[in-house]
């Protein structure tokens, strides 16, 4: 059975004085969030490398017709329940490639399902178009997070003479 998919937006965090970058989004009724510590970001960005390795071999010999798993990384997960309480656990996501015609690769990122005592989660799967994939890379690099740490500390310097 097919699953309709909707278009949702991500929004990336990183915690002050923390090695771990968040990536957040809404469902219809959870926040859900999955942490990547540097190792889990370092991993992700060679897959992601992989990726683009991929769809450019898939462009040069125009297949239209192809799922492969590219491989896993090992995160943490949380989401927030409708009456506001945490839950969490630990697993691997999948990054996939999947070449639906000649010109259009996406890469998939689908999740496990976590469990603890009480409940238990499965978020959906993300379909990537090349462009939010090159996004994903540019946010996952070293380069572009501490560019973002100094931003934030410079306007936080400036906000102090304004006390």
């Amino acid at each position: 059975m097919m699953k309709k998919q909707v278009k949702r937006d991500a929004h990336i965090f990183l915690p002050e004085d923390s090695d771990r970058l968040v990536i957040g989004w809404k469902d219809f009724i959870y926040l859900q969030y999955v942490i990547l510590l540097s190792d889990d970001r370092l991993s992700m960005s060679q897959l992601l490398d992989k990726y683009f390795e991929w769809r450019l071999i898939a462009v040069e010999n125009k297949v239209s017709d192809m799922d492969k798993e590219i491989g896993t990384v090992d995160v943490h997960f949380m989401w927030k329940t409708g009456d506001g309480e945490m839950k969490g656990g630990k697993g691997s996501m999948t990054l996939g490639f999947l070449a639906q015609t000649e010109t259009r690769h996406q890469l998939y990122i689908s999740f496990p399902k976590i469990e603890d005592d009480h409940s238990s989660r499965k978020f959906d799967t993300w379909y990537l178009d090349e462009a939010e994939v090159r996004h994903l890379d540019k946010c996952l690099s070293p380069s572009y997070i501490e560019k973002k740490i100094e931003e934030f500390r410079k306007g936080a310097a400036t906000r102090d003479l304004f006390k």
